[in-house]
């Protein structure tokens, strides 16, 4: 039985973008796979892709993955590993093509969750979460939080309120976690409180 969905978790700017999307049709095409997405590609990596499929009738990319947060990322440390992030320009032909999407670090590692509980982070939240837009984003959150919200309440709807489709990719460490994070994904949040949070972000994905 061939997988359901493949991913290319890394690109190799050296190799053609049409030489791996052939690679993988063969693979669909011997039933290993179904479908084939990419992750952490640049955007003009993936409309090489783009258009390599449509010029030669290859269905593509199914599905995109990166990086899509409502906290506020320091971009110096996404270089090692190299990780890509959606910003505005990438939001902009996801939402043109509505290429499924996958968003990886939703939950910033539970950045937000452990601040509010007084429990320390890793260096590497310190590193590439610090800075006065996520402190400004916290004290929002507490407000929110304080009128019955859960802070996933904010991280998933931040990912599913996008114009194209979208979903939330996140890890639990106990099983209380897991069902808090389940009771979240339909939970509804008004837009008036999303655009309040994300006005306070340095750069914006979102296109108002």
């Amino acid at each position: 039985m061939g997988l359901d969905l493949y991913f290319l978790h890394r690109d190799n700017p050296q190799v053609p973008a049409g030489e791996l999307l052939e690679a993988l049709e063969d693979e669909v095409r011997r039933g290993n796979l179904r479908y084939y997405g990419c992750s952490n590609w640049s955007l003009e990596r993936l409309k090489e892709a783009d258009r390599y499929a449509k010029e030669h009738g290859l269905r593509g990319f199914a599905c995109n993955q990166m990086m899509f947060v409502l906290a506020d990322v320091v971009p110096e440390t996404l270089v090692k590993p190299q990780l890509t992030i959606l910003d505005g320009e990438y939001y902009r032909y996801e939402k043109e093509t509505q290429l499924s999407f996958m968003a990886y670090m939703c939950m910033a590692g539970g950045y937000f969750s452990k601040r509010m509980a007084g429990k320390p982070v890793s260096a590497q939240q310190k590193e590439r979460y610090h800075g006065d837009a996520n402190e400004a984003i916290l004290r929002k959150l507490k407000l929110y939080v304080s009128e019955g919200y859960q802070v996933t309440d904010f991280l998933f709807r931040y990912v599913k309120m996008a114009g194209f489709p979208s979903i939330p990719i996140a890890g639990f460490g106990s099983e209380a976690q897991l069902r808090q994070g389940i009771d979240c994904i339909d939970r509804e949040v008004p837009e008036e409180i999303m655009k309040d949070l994300i006005s306070l972000k340095r750069t914006q994905s979102y296109q108002w």
